[in-house]
Protein backbone atom coordinates (compact mmCIF):
# COMPACT_ATOMS: atom_id res chain seq x y z
CA UNK A 1 0.00 0.00 0.00
CA UNK A 2 2.98 2.25 0.08
CA UNK A 3 3.33 2.22 -3.06
CA UNK A 4 0.27 2.89 -4.28
CA UNK A 5 0.07 6.56 -1.50
CA UNK A 6 3.66 7.50 -3.42
CA UNK A 7 1.88 7.42 -6.41
CA UNK A 8 -0.97 8.88 -5.35
CA UNK A 9 1.60 12.04 -3.91
CA UNK A 10 2.92 12.04 -7.66
CA UNK A 11 -0.25 12.56 -8.72
CA UNK A 12 -0.90 15.30 -6.45
CA UNK A 13 2.49 17.01 -7.32
CA UNK A 14 2.30 16.72 -11.24
CA UNK A 15 -1.30 18.40 -11.05
CA UNK A 16 -2.09 15.96 -14.12
CA UNK A 17 -5.17 13.33 -15.15
CA UNK A 18 -5.15 9.75 -13.53
CA UNK A 19 -6.96 6.25 -13.86
CA UNK A 20 -7.50 4.55 -10.67
CA UNK A 21 -7.87 0.77 -10.87
CA UNK A 22 -9.38 -1.11 -8.86
CA UNK A 23 -12.46 -2.96 -7.35
CA UNK A 24 -15.58 -2.13 -5.66
CA UNK A 25 -14.98 -1.32 -1.87
CA UNK A 26 -11.38 -0.94 -2.57
CA UNK A 27 -11.06 2.43 -1.79
CA UNK A 28 -10.66 4.30 -4.82
CA UNK A 29 -12.84 7.56 -3.60
CA UNK A 30 -10.32 7.72 -0.50
CA UNK A 31 -7.41 7.72 -2.65
CA UNK A 32 -9.08 10.55 -4.57
CA UNK A 33 -9.45 12.36 -1.67
CA UNK A 34 -6.15 12.20 -0.61
CA UNK A 35 -5.05 13.34 -3.71
CA UNK A 36 -7.18 16.26 -3.46
CA UNK A 37 -6.13 17.40 0.04
CA UNK A 38 -2.28 16.21 -0.66
CA UNK A 39 -1.24 19.67 -2.58
CA UNK A 40 -1.97 23.03 -4.24
CA UNK A 41 -5.86 22.03 -5.13
CA UNK A 42 -6.97 21.08 -1.61
CA UNK A 43 -8.27 24.74 -1.51
CA UNK A 44 -10.78 23.89 -4.44
CA UNK A 45 -13.62 22.04 -4.34
CA UNK A 46 -13.62 17.77 -4.88
CA UNK A 47 -16.45 16.98 -7.43
CA UNK A 48 -17.55 13.55 -8.10
CA UNK A 49 -19.11 12.71 -11.56
CA UNK A 50 -20.84 8.89 -10.74
CA UNK A 51 -21.49 7.81 -14.03
CA UNK A 52 -24.16 5.12 -13.42
CA UNK A 53 -26.09 7.96 -11.54
CA UNK A 54 -26.83 9.94 -14.66
CA UNK A 55 -28.78 8.85 -18.09
CA UNK A 56 -26.19 8.75 -20.77
CA UNK A 57 -27.67 12.30 -22.48
CA UNK A 58 -27.15 14.20 -19.05
CA UNK A 59 -23.37 12.62 -18.62
CA UNK A 60 -22.62 14.04 -22.40
CA UNK A 61 -24.45 17.79 -21.16
CA UNK A 62 -22.20 17.99 -18.25
CA UNK A 63 -19.05 17.31 -19.79
CA UNK A 64 -19.41 19.71 -22.45
CA UNK A 65 -17.53 22.80 -21.62
CA UNK A 66 -19.93 25.38 -23.26
CA UNK A 67 -22.92 24.76 -21.45
CA UNK A 68 -23.99 26.46 -17.92
CA UNK A 69 -24.27 23.20 -16.60
CA UNK A 70 -20.72 21.82 -17.52
CA UNK A 71 -19.14 19.28 -14.30
CA UNK A 72 -15.77 21.48 -15.21
CA UNK A 73 -17.31 24.70 -14.18
CA UNK A 74 -18.49 23.39 -10.50
CA UNK A 75 -14.73 21.69 -10.15
CA UNK A 76 -13.02 24.69 -10.99
CA UNK A 77 -9.50 25.19 -9.51
CA UNK A 78 -10.43 21.59 -7.95
CA UNK A 79 -10.22 17.96 -9.30
CA UNK A 80 -13.08 16.33 -10.89
CA UNK A 81 -13.35 12.72 -10.20
CA UNK A 82 -14.85 10.70 -12.59
CA UNK A 83 -15.93 7.21 -11.42
CA UNK A 84 -17.21 4.22 -13.39
CA UNK A 85 -15.04 6.11 -16.71
CA UNK A 86 -15.70 3.35 -18.58
CA UNK A 87 -19.46 3.74 -18.56
CA UNK A 88 -19.46 6.66 -20.40
CA UNK A 89 -21.23 7.05 -24.37
CA UNK A 90 -19.49 7.23 -27.21
CA UNK A 91 -20.55 11.02 -27.00
CA UNK A 92 -19.41 11.69 -23.51
CA UNK A 93 -16.02 9.82 -24.39
CA UNK A 94 -15.34 12.03 -26.58
CA UNK A 95 -15.96 15.27 -24.55
CA UNK A 96 -13.73 13.76 -21.89
CA UNK A 97 -10.95 13.39 -24.18
CA UNK A 98 -11.75 17.38 -25.98
CA UNK A 99 -10.77 18.50 -22.49
CA UNK A 100 -7.89 16.24 -21.44
CA UNK A 101 -6.14 17.10 -24.79
CA UNK A 102 -6.75 20.70 -24.60
CA UNK A 103 -5.29 20.58 -20.67
CA UNK A 104 -2.13 18.36 -22.45
CA UNK A 105 -1.65 20.94 -24.95
CA UNK A 106 -2.16 23.99 -22.83
CA UNK A 107 0.91 23.10 -21.05
CA UNK A 108 2.71 23.23 -24.40
CA UNK A 109 4.68 26.66 -24.64
CA UNK A 110 4.36 26.92 -28.74
CA UNK A 111 1.04 25.80 -28.69
CA UNK A 112 -0.15 28.64 -26.25
CA UNK A 113 1.45 30.44 -28.74
CA UNK A 114 -0.72 29.28 -31.70
CA UNK A 115 -3.93 29.10 -30.01
CA UNK A 116 -4.53 32.34 -27.92
CA UNK A 117 -8.14 32.51 -25.85
CA UNK A 118 -9.03 29.12 -25.65
CA UNK A 119 -11.21 28.18 -22.66
CA UNK A 120 -9.19 25.01 -20.78
CA UNK A 121 -10.64 24.03 -17.58
CA UNK A 122 -8.54 24.42 -14.70
CA UNK A 123 -9.61 20.82 -13.04
CA UNK A 124 -7.32 17.76 -12.16
CA UNK A 125 -9.67 15.08 -13.77
CA UNK A 126 -8.94 11.84 -11.92
CA UNK A 127 -10.99 8.84 -13.14
CA UNK A 128 -11.45 5.45 -11.43
CA UNK A 129 -13.21 1.98 -13.00
CA UNK A 130 -13.92 -1.67 -11.01
CA UNK A 131 -12.35 -3.04 -14.31
CA UNK A 132 -9.27 -2.86 -16.60
CA UNK A 133 -10.02 -0.32 -19.52
CA UNK A 134 -7.69 -2.60 -22.12
CA UNK A 135 -10.24 -5.47 -22.99
CA UNK A 136 -12.91 -2.12 -23.51
CA UNK A 137 -10.27 -0.45 -26.14
CA UNK A 138 -9.73 -3.65 -27.77
CA UNK A 139 -13.13 -4.32 -28.42
CA UNK A 140 -13.81 -0.46 -29.41
CA UNK A 141 -15.79 0.39 -26.61
CA UNK A 142 -13.72 2.60 -25.05
CA UNK A 143 -11.83 5.16 -26.93
CA UNK A 144 -7.91 4.56 -27.18
CA UNK A 145 -6.61 7.74 -26.94
CA UNK A 146 -8.76 9.02 -24.22
CA UNK A 147 -7.40 5.73 -22.64
CA UNK A 148 -3.98 7.03 -23.19
CA UNK A 149 -4.66 10.69 -21.69
CA UNK A 150 -6.28 9.20 -18.52
CA UNK A 151 -3.80 6.39 -18.16
CA UNK A 152 -0.36 8.95 -18.36
CA UNK A 153 -0.88 8.38 -14.23
CA UNK A 154 -2.17 4.59 -13.35
CA UNK A 155 -2.83 3.42 -9.88
CA UNK A 156 -4.18 -0.31 -9.34
CA UNK A 157 -5.58 -0.79 -5.96
CA UNK A 158 -5.40 -4.34 -4.59
CA UNK A 159 -8.82 -5.53 -3.45
CA UNK A 160 -9.12 -5.04 0.32
CA UNK A 161 -9.01 -9.01 0.60
CA UNK A 162 -5.22 -8.43 -0.38
CA UNK A 163 -5.19 -5.44 2.44
CA UNK A 164 -5.68 -7.47 5.87
CA UNK A 165 -3.74 -4.52 7.39
CA UNK A 166 -5.99 -1.80 5.98
CA UNK A 167 -9.23 -3.48 7.62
Amino acid sequence: MDDVLRQALRISEEDRSALLIGPNGCGKHNLVQAIHQARKRASGPLVTLACGDYPAGDLEACLHLNTGQSIFNRASTGVLHIRDVGALSALAQSRLFSVLLDQTQAHDSLHRLMVRGTNVPDVQVIASTPRPLDTAVAEGKFRSDLFYLLGGATVRLPPLSERTEDI
